[in-house]
This record gives C-alpha cells, sequence and structure tokens, in this order.
C-alpha cells in the first residue's frame, strides 16, 4: 500500500469585514403619470361634444353625424367630376 502524506489545507474564513462588497443600489422606476387615453373635441360644422381617443384627436373635427353627411356630400361631388358634369373647383 501507499504512504500517506501529510497535508496541510489552508481553511481560513474570510469575514464581512475582509470581503470588500459592491453594494448594489436598487432604484424602483418612479410610476409615470397616466396619460389622458379620451379627449373631447368639438364638432367644427354643430358644435357637439364628441370623446374620442389621444391617438385619434389630430385626424378628427367632426361628431359622427356631421362626419357621415360631409362623406356622402364629398362622394356625390366625386362622382359628379367623374361623369363630367361639373368642373372641379380651383382652389
Amino acid at each position: 500500500m501507499g504512504k500517506k502524506k501529510n497535508v496541510q489545507v489552508d481553511r481560513t474564513i474570510e469575514t464581512d469585514a475582509t470581503i470588500k462588497r459592491k453594494q448594489i443600489k436598487l432604484v424602483l422606476p418612479e410610476a409615470k403619470p397616466k396619460k389622458a387615453t379620451t379627449v373631447d373635441i368639438t364638432c367644427c360644422d354643430c358644435g357637439k361634444l364628441r370623446v374620442v381617443k389621444t391617438q385619434d384627436a389630430f385626424q378628427v373635427k367632426r361628431c359622427v353625424q356631421c362626419q357621415e353627411a360631409f362623406k356622402k356630400i364629398r362622394r356625390n361631388n366625386k362622382k359628379k367630376v367623374i361623369e363630367g358634369k361639373t368642373q372641379p373647383k380651383e382652389k
């Protein structure tokens, strides 16, 4: 059989004083103020209030009834111009 060797093991215990730890500062994000999800607009034709989403505020300027009437008039004018009944208005 083999001979046993005397081996010394270094068992030093490091305490908190000897270890330099980096302190990680936890920063939580602040609560952002909520933006309004709806906006009130007034119809440019009749003056009626209409509630629309914020993302649509720059695209909408009429209430639903006035918008339908406006589209109908515009469609009819476009048909008349295509058929050659009237000349388009120049700006």
